[in-house]
């Protein structure tokens, strides 16, 4: 993510925002990026909306870098902090009853939409 994507299409509260996930790894500030991306969705709870990407899994994290990352700027404890926020983020959102967005696809055992909303581990997020 690049922080200066709210420059490009504009700050909230102009615009609903849905993100797709991966919000920390592979880069320097992961912890600036999520942190940004937080306090937006709680000041702007209808307006920014944030799906979970396989880099918001400890094991991802950890190995790709936002553990160590997290180690460096504050401690493990917070690291653990944000794995339980990451396991709250909903896998999918429905847009206008019709788009089904997620970060990566449906497993091609996946058949029907009753067989995906029956799943376990999948959280939806309505998002109008």
């Amino acid at each position: 993510m690049n922080f200066r994507f709210f420059t490009i299409v504009g700050p909230p509260p102009q615009n609903k925002i849905l993100f797709l996930g991966d919000y920390v790894d592979r880069c320097k500030k992961s912890f600036e990026v999520i942190m940004l991306l937080l306090c937006y969705r709680i000041k702007y709870p209808h307006l920014i909306y944030l799906l979970r990407g396989n880099h918001e899994c400890s094991k991802m994290n950890r190995l790709y870098g936002f553990y160590e990352e997290m180690r460096r700027k504050r401690n493990v404890y917070i690291w653990k902090k944000f794995q339980e926020v990451f396991n709250e983020l909903p896998l999918c959102a429905v847009v206008s009853s019709r788009l089904l967005c997620m970060h990566g696809g449906i497993s091609p055992e996946i058949q029907s939409w009753d067989a995906l909303i029956n799943l376990k581990v999948c959280l939806f997020l309505m998002v109008l």
